[in-house]
């Protein structure tokens, strides 16, 4: 039995088609789905529209793996019009259900808003914060409780609401919570998200831009390639059975060299090697995204597969080679690849 992998994108700055977006978030809709459209630095975004209120419905939710009391998210947003109330992103239940969100009026004042009935929080002070047809880059820090619930909201690094005491998700305890986009009031505005993170504790990265690096050579290679060369049958914008690497032969590791960074940035929050892979017959297949940064290599977790193609991220912090956050250097540097594990 062989095994298929292919290297796609990165689900936050390169949607590159519904499979990845599908790979990470679920659909919660019945209207028209997500658009794939230009990103604030080239690249892709996904952008949404809908008819729905204020915590009635959202289209596009991230699940959290466990129930987290507190979170931070950031994500690049531009809105079409600011001309009626808008929403922009709900925290909702493991049911679905509204907890609390953010959106904006027609006077482009942020807004947050707890439950299904929309009620306010807080408003911005300041007006204009929304403007239409321009990137933003919007923060939330939030701690969910019915009671002592908070939100500090940013937008380009400035605090623009901070609303403590409140009540952020009133209810049982939530088994399960999930980040949702959600577009405005009206099919003719839409909503666009790009550079999106979200984290586990109530406190914000900073701006953020998310990279897509692709492979773009051969380093040292083991598995069998669809046709041609290997790295250039995983460096696809898309995920099909069409281009791939296969083999059967547990240990065999693919390295790939990848495309370096288009700017040298301050910092480097994280690098997440992605993949896709799938078996092709019964049986237990497993794979692991591996990184060699120096002498070092690193696998990421055991990634059990199923027959169809599947997304595997394996996050990494720090540089395994030091122990110290990565750098521009280090990362385009990094060799990528999938090595069959069992």
């Amino acid at each position: 039995m062989a095994v298929r992998a292919t290297e796609g994108f990165d689900m936050y700055n390169g949607i590159q088609a519904r499979i990845g977006l599908q790979s990470r978030w679920t659909p919660n809709q019945t209207s028209e789905g997500p658009t794939m459209v230009t990103g604030r630095f080239g690249g892709q975004a996904v952008q949404l529209n809908t008819l729905a209120s204020f915590g009635t419905q959202t289209l596009w939710a991230l699940m959290f793996p466990t129930g987290p009391s507190a979170l931070a998210l950031g994500f690049a947003f531009e809105a079409t019009t600011t001309s009626d109330l808008g929403r922009i992103l709900e925290v909702q239940n493991s049911s679905l259900a509204s907890l609390c969100g953010v959106g904006f009026n027609a006077i482009g004042q942020m807004i947050v808003y707890n439950g299904a009935g929309g009620t306010t929080l807080a408003t911005s002070t300041a007006a204009g914060l929304i403007p239409a047809s321009t990137w933003v880059y919007i923060e939330l820090e939030i701690v969910l409780s019915a009671s002592a619930g908070s939100i500090n909201a940013y937008i380009n690094g400035q605090e623009v609401i901070s609303v403590s005491g409140v009540n952020t998700g009133a209810g049982p305890a939530f088994v399960l919570q999930a980040v949702c986009l959600a577009a405005n009031n009206s099919q003719t505005f839409a909503n666009t998200y790009d550079d999106i993170y979200t984290t586990d504790v109530a406190t914000k990265l900073g701006e953020q831009r998310i990279e897509t690096l692709r492979p773009a050579s051969n380093s040292s290679v083991q598995w069998t390639p669809s046709s041609g060369s290997n790295y250039a049958d995983v460096n696809g914008t898309t995920v099909s059975g069409t281009t791939y690497v296969s083999t059967a032969t547990v240990g065999n590791l693919d390295l790939y060299g990848i495309a370096s960074l288009s700017e040298t940035p301050s910092s480097i929050s994280a690098v997440n090697v992605v993949s896709f892979a799938e078996k092709t017959d019964a049986g237990l297949r497993a794979i692991t995204n591996t990184m060699v940064s120096g002498s070092t290599e690193q696998d990421g977790a055991e990634i059990y597969l199923s027959g169809s193609f599947g997304r595997n991220d394996s996050v990494q912090i720090t540089n395994p080679a030091t122990g110290s956050p990565w750098t521009a250097t280090g990362v385009n540097a990094l060799l990528i690849g999938p090595k069959l594990a069992a």
